[in-house]
C-alpha cells in the first residue's frame, strides 16, 4: 500500500488494514505500507496511528516507480500480490477485503477483477468529465454489487453535492443503511458520513483533476442527520457485538454529539480495550472524562 500523511482517509485506511492484517496474518497474509515522505514526518504520524503491519519509507521512489503508472495519483492505493508474485488487484485499500479472502482461499476470479477495474475506470472518466448523471449511474451499479466500494460511494456523494440534491441524498442513505443492516463496515461509513457534509472526500487520479476538486459546488444548508447516524452506529455495535473498534468509535462520536457523554465514555473504554496500542483512543477517553468534569463544574457555578 502507498500512502501519504496528508491523505484525508489514511487514518481510516490504517485502522481497516490493521484489522485485516491481524485477522489473516496466520494465513501467510502480509501488509506493507510505503510512503516517500521524510522520516521525521512519517514517524510523527505513525506515533499517533499505531499498527501491527510494517511501514516503510521508499526514499528513492524505487518501489513507487516500479508499481505506479502515470495516472495513479490517488492515495492511498494498494496492490494485492498472490503467493506466486502476480499482481491480481489494484485499488483503494478499503475495498480489498473480499479480494484478499478470495486469493487466500484460492477462489480469486480474474474476470470479475477485470470487470471491477473497468467499472472503476468508467467512474473516473465520468468524474473527470463532470458528467454527474453518468457518474451517479456508474456509482449505483458498483454499489449494487459492492456496497463497501469506497470510491463509488464517495463519488455518489459528490453527485448529490453537485446537484444540491438533499432529498435524494437522504433517500439514498436510508436505503443504504437498510441494505447494509448486517454489514458493520457499511453501517460505520453511513454513521460517520451522516454527521458531516457529503461529498467532501479528496480523490485525484490526474493532477489536472485537482482543479475539478477545488472548484466543485458546495451543498447548501446543513445535511447532517443525527437520528439516522445514531441508528446506524447503534446497529453496527449490536451487529459486531461490541467487538469492532470502528463501530464503537462511530457510536462514541454520535453519543458525544447528542450530549450523552457518560454513555460515550463507557463505549470509548471498550475502544481502548480493543486497541490499547493506539494512544489516541486513551487520549480521547481522557478528553470525554474532562468534558464531564467541566460540565459538572459549570453546572455548579450556574
Amino acid at each position: 500500500m502507498f500512502w501519504r500523511t496528508f491523505c484525508e482517509s489514511v487514518g481510516d485506511e490504517f485502522t481497516h488494514n490493521d484489522k485485516l492484517y491481524k485477522e489473516r496474518k496466520d494465513k501467510a497474509f502480509d501488509v506493507v505500507a510505503l510512503t516517500t515522505e521524510p522520516a521525521d514526518i512519517t514517524r510523527t504520524y505513525i506515533a499517533g496511528h499505531q499498527v501491527d503491519f510494517r511501514i516503510g519509507i521508499d526514499q528513492f521512489h524505487a518501489v513507487e516507480d516500479a508499481y505506479l503508472k502515470k495516472d495513479d495519483k490517488q492515495m492511498p492505493i494498494a496492490w494485492l500480490v498472490d503467493k506466486t508474485g502476480v499482481v491480481v488487484w489494484k485499488g483503494d485499500p478499503w475495498g480489498c477485503t473480499e479480494m484478499v479472502d478470495q486469493v487466500l482461499a484460492g477462489k480469486f476470479d480474474l474476470a470479475k477483477s477485470k470487470a471491477t477495474a473497468a467499472r472503476e475506470e468508467a467512474l473516473w472518466d465520468a468524474y473527470e468529465s463532470q458528467d454527474w448523471t453518468v457518474l451517479a449511474k456508474e456509482a449505483d451499479a458498483m454499489l449494487a454489487t459492492d456496497p463497501n466500494h469506497r470510491l463509488a460511494f464517495d463519488f455518489r456523494m459528490t453527485v448529490f453535492r453537485e446537484k444540491n440534491d438533499r432529498a435524494g441524498y437522504e433517500k439514498f442513505m436510508k436505503a443504504y443503511v437498510e441494505r447494509g443492516k448486517d454489514d458493520v463496515a457499511s453501517l460505520v461509513r453511513a454513521a460517520n458520513l451522516l454527521l458531516t457534509q457529503p461529498g467532501n472526500s479528496f480523490h485525484i487520479r490526474k493532477w489536472t483533476g485537482f482543479f475539478t476538486w477545488v472548484n466543485r459546488s458546495q451543498a447548501s444548508g446543513d445535511w447532517r442527520n443525527v437520528d439516522m447516524a445514531f441508528a446506524a452506529a447503534k446497529r453496527a455495535v449490536e451487529t459486531s457485538k461490541s467487538a469492532d473498534a470502528s463501530a464503537l468509535e462511530a457510536y462514541v462520536r454520535v453519543l458525544s454529539t447528542i450530549g450523552l457523554l457518560e454513555d460515550a465514555i463507557e463505549a470509548q473504554k471498550k475502544v481502548v480495550a480493543l486497541d490499547a496500542k493506539n494512544e489516541d483512543h486513551a487520549k480521547y477517553l481522557a478528553y470525554l472524562q474532562a468534558c464531564v468534569a467541566a460540565r459538572k463544574l459549570a453546572t455548579q457555578k450556574i
